[in-house]
């Protein structure tokens, strides 16, 4: 479905993710074979019981996708996930960089100025990109690519640069010079040595593609994440306890992890109709000098972000909400504080590792009216 180019998107409807709802109500073709659930968690006796889940799973975009729904709310939601699945699959086809032949990898081979073509729903993930941008003034940007292989990390052999070859692909980062019809669905690069990545947004848009499929095919109970650190929650997790009749929905309860301590739950969090994105540089460093380098780069500077160690942000879409915990990871805390003060229906649990410091100190945006 091409996108209207009429259309006025205002920032509330994109952090709501409104127009990729409109986008999608029309698009539901569930195929008409089954797909068996990749597990189904309860005994034979119980999964008759709401507190027990069905569980489908899919590797993909790097990590293990995973739709979660109540044990037998939904008969036929095999065939819906398919359908998920699928789109996931046309997603990853292409904004990945790891497919040699996919429309991103081909921009990146591109001479300045030299357009490709995309589909409508990539066109939105450039979109969604480049509003998150503007909003964190370049924190996050997806032209930062080479910034990863200079410093070694996308070839897991990280080491510092030169400052002069820093210098020089400074030049090339910059978000502004993505140009984008939408019309046409066509993508070009103003600047040499630019290379794009979706690796901090793109999981998030999958889910949020994903979310209005099952929405628009009449399933409203679900949780959707893409390895822990994307998550989106819709309605109702049904237990023996709260599955009664006319009852508030409960929402599903979303553990948050320990940013130095694997497998350690500091705090949960109740998601009701809402998205949640994690990033972090805790297990992840690399030392020099004596001193602690993240893996997650600033783009501004080229340099390892000295922002939050972990870094949790809810929001109405997952790919906003992954946008935005990878910029927390590279801003300051007063820059994190005049965002969320000025984004409201954002909210935010970070983690900050001063100077000094053997354990973390949370701070908190915008959570008054979470559950944690």
């Amino acid at each position: 479905m091409p996108l209207d180019p009429n259309k006025k998107t205002t920032r509330r409807r994109f952090l709501q993710g409104k127009d990729a709802v409109e986008s999608l109500r029309d698009t539901l073709n569930p195929p008409a074979e089954s797909l068996m659930p990749s597990q189904l968690i309860g005994s034979s006796e119980s999964r008759q019981q709401a507190s027990h889940v069905l569980q489908f799973s899919k590797k993909a975009m790097g990590c293990q996708f995973e739709f979660i729904f109540n044990g037998t709310q939904y008969p036929r939601v095999a065939d819906v996930v398919a359908c998920a699945f699928e789109l996931i699959e046309q997603i990853e086809a292409e904004i990945s960089i790891y497919r040699p032949h996919s429309p991103i990898s081909q921009l990146n081979r591109n001479q300045p100025g030299q357009p490709v073509q995309f589909s409508p729903r990539a066109i939105k993930c450039f979109q969604v990109a480049q509003e998150v941008s503007e909003l964190t003034k370049g924190a996050f940007d997806i032209t930062s690519g080479k910034l990863s292989e200079i410093w070694g990390f996308e070839q897991r052999a990280p080491a510092v640069p030169e400052p002069s070859q820093l210098g020089s692909l400074l030049n090339s980062v910059d978000f502004r010079s993505i140009e984008v019809d939408a019309v046409q669905g066509y993508v070009a690069l103003r600047k040499a040595n630019a290379k794009l990545n979706f690796g901090g947004i793109g999981k998030g848009f999958a889910i949020d593609e994903c979310r209005e499929l099952l929405l628009a095919a009449g399933v409203t109970d679900f949780l959707i994440h893409g390895g822990q650190s994307s998550v989106a929650a819709n309605g109702n997790r049904r237990t023996e306890n709260n599955d009664v009749a006319g009852q508030m929905k409960s929402g599903w309860r979303i553990g948050l992890t320990d940013p130095l301590i694997a497998e350690s739950r500091l705090k949960e969090v109740r998601l009701v109709e809402r998205c949640m994105g994690t990033s972090g540089s805790a297990r992840q460093a690399l030392f020099h000098q004596g001193k602690r380098l993240s893996h997650i780069l600033d783009p501004r500077t080229g340099w390892s972000g000295e922002g939050a160690v972990s870094a949790t942000v809810i929001a109405d879409s997952a790919a906003v909400a992954d946008a935005l915990a990878t910029a927390f990871c590279v801003m300051s805390r007063t820059e994190v504080e005049r965002l969320c003060h000025a984004l409201p229906e954002i909210a935010a649990v970070t983690f900050w590792l001063d100077r000094g410091q053997k354990m973390p100190e949370m701070v908190t945006f915008n959570t008054d009216a979470l559950e944690l």
